[in-house]
């Protein structure tokens, strides 16, 4: 087996192994469930490339943020200064879209409070190299890129292939083996 195909083969084994992991605190209720949806987040956040002139430099920080008001906040300010592909990462909150600049944000988090006003804020948002992560039902097949769904044994992933190119990101391969994809590019 070549070194690429054996690394390819541990990184989706060691992705899937968290998923069942995190799914089954989320299942047991675990106190801590945001906080595991954090490192989720986080882990996905991997596997997701942005555009070159997103960082300006080497020490530039990564900046995580989440819309709206949720319980997230508090384990997402956990993330700071952890590092992510070596950047330190920043936290910001808002409550409102028109509060995020043109570069803030690298992964928007967007809390279920926001539901009611999702086709505006993801129209404000589009062709902004934003990864958006949500938990609202629908999330990715309403535009936004990458929704989580816990299901049965397990937290779902949905991808909007399109979302993400319009939003000039590029998801690998391992993370699209994992999901359901809800819009595919255009051919």
């Amino acid at each position: 087996m070549s070194t690429f195909k054996l690394y390819f083969v541990l990184l989706v084994t060691c992705l899937s192994s968290f998923v069942i992991f995190m799914t089954q605190a989320a299942e047991t209720g675990d106190p801590n469930w945001r906080q595991q949806q954090v490192k989720i987040v986080y882990n996905l956040s991997k596997f997701v490339d942005w555009p070159d002139t997103t960082f300006v430099d080497k020490n530039s920080a990564f900046h995580f943020c989440l819309l709206g008001e949720d319980p997230f906040q508090t384990a997402l300010e956990d993330l700071v200064n952890k590092p992510l592909r070596g950047h330190p990462i920043q936290f910001h909150a808002f409550t409102e879209v028109t509060q995020l600049g043109n570069d803030e944000c690298q992964v928007l988090f967007i809390s279920q409070s926001i539901a009611d006003h999702l086709a505006t804020v993801l129209t404000q948002l589009a062709q902004r190299p934003i990864l958006t992560v949500s938990d609202i039902p629908q999330f990715a097949e309403q535009g936004g890129v990458i929704g989580l769904i816990p299901t049965e044994g397990r937290v779902h992933f949905e991808i909007n292939l399109a979302a993400a190119h319009h939003q000039q990101l590029s998801i690998r391969a391992p993370l699209l083996q994992m999901a359901s994809i809800v819009q595919k590019l255009p051919e």
